[in-house]
């Protein structure tokens, strides 16, 4: 059964045109802070919406920014970027982090909860992260696209991706991810950990499947951290 997962996650595509695109780099001592404090962490993130053109991307960016602010923080003026030959908006905002017992109060539609994760083998804190929006992905779009000729609410699954970066110096962390792909490899569960020292990372992308599952405005649990513990 096992096999036959891994065959159908191999199976999907990684990277779709016309895909919008959410990327954020994780570092450890920021989820680390948000659990301890019982706070929310602000943290920055990139969107990307696709384009027809350069020439439209420019013309309509200022627009297109001005639609974000109500539902996500802007930290940026945006810019117009090409990525395996589509055109996109890039637009700087922002990630919160959410522990058990906080609640964010922040206008924002990205959001990556953290909970404590039971594990009956070990005693060792873990953390599984799940990230979600605060609302559907075709709603967004949609207030996106008001008023434009540019945009349309049908897209190819978005594309989620995420850096997890281990900034705690003295500390090693094992990050077991939950299907999905691991430095573009398909991670199951029940895989080997990956093993980070310090200053290392891993990207990890949603597959086509848990990247629909967001989209409705569902959490989805992408990946389980925990202290490297001794054999």
């Amino acid at each position: 059964m096992r096999l036959k997962l891994l065959a159908a996650l191999s199976a999907l595509p990684l990277l779709a045109a016309c895909a919008p695109e959410i990327e954020s780099t994780l570092y450890l001592k920021d989820v680390l802070a948000a659990v301890s404090d019982v706070s929310v962490k602000h943290v920055p993130a990139v969107l990307r919406i696709p384009q027809s053109s350069e020439e439209s991307c420019n013309k309509g960016l200022t627009a297109l920014i001005e639609k974000l602010r109500p539902l996500a923080p802007v930290t940026g003026d945006g810019k117009c970027v090409e990525k395996n030959g589509d055109q996109l908006a890039e637009i700087e905002t922002q990630l919160d982090l959410v522990p058990d017992g906080a609640t964010s109060d922040s206008t924002n539609i990205f959001f990556v909860d953290i909970r404590l994760a039971a594990d009956a083998t070990t005693d060792a804190p873990r953390l599984a992260l799940s990230f979600r929006l605060g609302m559907s992905l075709s709603d967004v779009i949609t207030a996106l696209a008001a008023d434009s000729s540019e945009l349309t609410a049908d897209f190819d699954p978005a594309k989620f991706i995420f850096t997890l970066n281990n900034d705690v110096e003295g500390q090693t962390l094992d990050v077991s991810p939950q299907q999905v792909f691991a430095d573009r490899a398909p991670a199951m569960p029940g895989d080997p950990p990956i093993t980070l020292g310090y200053r290392d990372q891993t990207e990890l992308i949603l597959s086509d499947v848990a990247s629909e599952y967001v989209s409705k405005a569902k959490a989805y649990e992408f990946a389980i951290i925990a202290p490297t513990t001794a054999d």
